[in-house]
């Protein structure tokens, strides 16, 4: 039975309502919860989801560490590593001067040999509302991850 805004009434058991709707809303259920597993696994097989959290300069690695196994989330670092080193490790990152000769000014850190994985990951976990701002502004500090950062 049902008040008159058509809500059913709160005292009638479970077996009134018929254990025909109860199975289909058990199946509806079920079947949502197979589709999200579904997506799950696919998002997982994808090194761009980790690399997207990774790269957020509020997160990095921590959610992940606190949330995931310590297996899973060497996989994830693992998965966001192997993408840095396949598609970015190799990008010229030097800036060349146009006015005057290399020669001019005392030579720089190579930026090929920094390990700019490691330098992101040392800094520390600040609340960041603009990542685009914040990879803009590090721009000069981190530019192979600068460029991963936007193309993900």
């Amino acid at each position: 039975e049902a008040d008159e805004n058509g809500d059913p009434d709160p005292e009638l058991a479970p077996d009134d309502y018929g254990r025909a709707g109860i199975s289909c809303i058990r199946i509806s259920l079920e079947k949502s919860i197979q589709k999200l597993e579904q997506y799950v696994c696919l998002m997982e097989q994808s090194p761009a989801y980790w690399s997207a959290m990774i790269l957020h300069p509020g997160l990095k690695r921590k959610w992940i560490d606190y949330f995931l196994t310590p297996a899973h989330a060497r996989r994830a670092f693992a998965s966001f590593k192997e993408l840095y080193d396949k598609e970015y490790a190799h990008i010229d990152s030097r800036r060349r001067p146009l006015l005057v000769p290399p020669t001019f000014y005392d030579a720089p850190e190579d930026p090929d040999n920094k390990d700019e994985i490691a330098e992101y990951l040392k800094e520390p976990f600040l609340p960041v509302d603009d990542v685009q701002a914040w990879w803009i502004t590090n721009k000069g500090r981190l530019p192979r991850l600068l460029r991963m950062a936007f193309d993900l």
